[in-house]
């Protein structure tokens, strides 16, 4: 039998499990807590998606990027989740999925705008985020994660970041336009979706060097 640890790295797996109905988000919490190391979402039917988490410096730099926006918060407002904060998305064309960004941010219009059913104390709130991040980590295929942003502007995400620190590069996603890439920005801003949020990014590509640098070092050895 295939596990977990035995999937190929560098793409989602998705598990097509022989289940009457899907899992319910009291059971994908389990399964989660049952697979450290492993982040575990509910796709478009209802399957689960497998991603290995992110760690090293990926897990450094989404924890410097956390820290940012949350000091930003304090004064404007809102709800800032890491990658534990899942959310169960829908769009009009039906479409919905359980995801967990590396990064999101709700603002206070929208959670006072949203019923109280739909964020519960325990479990996954049915809202999505209007900002997300996710961060590249050496197990993700890049252009499975520009789909993945893709899709978030479908389910309402009005600002989205891409960081890959692999390439020392950001796409930035806004909904209407055609991503754009900025190549070792040294600042990234909230624009009007965040207004006032500016996140510096020295340490985020001293992270990512550091990491080039050693699993180099490591290879040579």
């Amino acid at each position: 039998m295939t596990t977990l640890a035995d999937s190929p790295v560098g793409e989602s797996i998705c598990l097509h499990l022989p289940l009457p109905t899907p899992v319910t988000d009291e059971e994908l919490i389990r399964i989660n807590d049952r697979n450290p190391g492993w982040k575990i979402e509910r796709g478009a039917n209802g399957e689960l998606e497998a991603r290995m988490v992110a760690g090293g410096s990926s897990s450094e730099i989404t924890a410097e990027i956390v820290r940012q926006v949350g000091n930003w918060r304090v004064a404007s407002g809102g709800r800032v989740r890491e990658s534990d904060g899942t959310f169960n998305l829908r769009n009009d064309a039906g479409d919905e999925r359980t995801w967990a960004p590396d990064v999101s941010w709700i603002s206070p219009e929208q959670i006072a705008a949203t019923p109280p059913e739909d964020r519960p104390k325990t479990g996954f709130w049915t809202l999505c985020p209007e900002f997300v991040i996710e961060v590249r980590s050496p197990a993700d295929a890049l252009n499975q994660q520009q789909r993945r942003m893709e899709r978030w502007l479908t389910f309402g995400v009005q600002l989205g970041w891409l960081i890959d620190p692999l390439r020392q590069t950001v796409w930035i996603y806004r909904p209407g336009v055609d991503a754009h890439m900025l190549s070792r920005p040294s600042t990234l801003s909230g624009e009007s979706v965040l207004d006032g949020l500016t996140v510096e990014l020295a340490y985020v590509w001293e992270l990512a060097v550091e990491n080039q640098s050693q699993a180099l070092a490591e290879g040579e050895s």
